[in-house]
């Protein structure tokens, strides 16, 4: 079945797949990108390609640093994660640039080595939080490793991660067990405990002492399938 963008969002996909295309033609384009005219005559109608799709689109535009993640956040593979307190995001008119977030990819050591000296990699993503503009150090980008929170977020996907944001009843926030297990879960503080759940009904809540717990930030954001 064909995905279709949703959401307003079909404006932003459009202009940025002609903003690739350039000055080049649809049959033009296709070549240079390898794949079929039909196929980008479809992305142009709002159909969302998949992911390695917008990868040759990207690549056949060598002078345009950046169009990948823009064509991802346009196509909805960066989106936000439902929560009671959602984010505020800017309207996709007016992103602006694009801002490099680092990769934490290991929890070991103190809060101070993880955030300012064990950092794995960066992936640059667009503006999308109005603090991601203003106050970028404040995230992070971290990968599933479990089916804890199926169907929505699945293993190889990246959740992005506020650590200065104080979590609620609901958040989904990535938590460090006596300093050893790290988890991706919903929480819920319940009388100087913390228990933690996933959405997959599979998945056992834990009941949790406060003084082996440490939660490392809130889930304000996902890039999906392996970005």
């Amino acid at each position: 079945m064909s995905v279709v963008v949703k959401d307003g969002m079909e404006k932003l996909y459009h202009n940025t797949l002609i903003r690739a295309m350039g000055s080049r033609g649809l049959n033009e384009f296709a070549r240079h990108a390898g794949i079929s005219a039909g196929n980008l005559s479809k992305m142009l109608s709002g159909q969302i390609a998949k992911p390695n799709t917008l990868r040759k689109i990207a690549d056949a535009c060598p002078d345009m640093p950046g169009i990948y993640e823009e064509l991802m956040y346009a196509a909805g593979y960066f989106q936000e994660i439902d929560q009671p307190n959602p984010v505020s995001f800017h309207s996709p008119e007016t992103l602006m640039g694009v801002v490099q977030i680092p990769v934490i990819d290991s929890l070991e050591g103190s809060r101070n080595q993880i955030f300012h000296y064990n950092r794995g990699r960066y992936h640059t993503i667009p503006y999308a939080a109005e603090a991601l503009e203003a106050e970028p150090e404040r995230y992070f980008f971290y990968c599933v490793n479990d089916h804890a929170l199926s169907p929505r977020l699945h293993p190889g996907d990246y959740v992005l991660l506020d650590y200065e944001k104080n979590p609620q009843n609901g958040d989904v926030v990535l938590v460090r067990v006596a300093k050893k297990e790290s988890l991706l879960r919903r929480i819920r503080l319940k009388n100087g405990k913390i228990i933690v759940y996933g959405d997959d009904p599979g998945i056992t809540p834990d009941i949790l002492g406060k003084n082996e717990t440490e939660i490392f930030g809130v889930v304000v954001g996902a890039v999906l399938l392996n970005f």
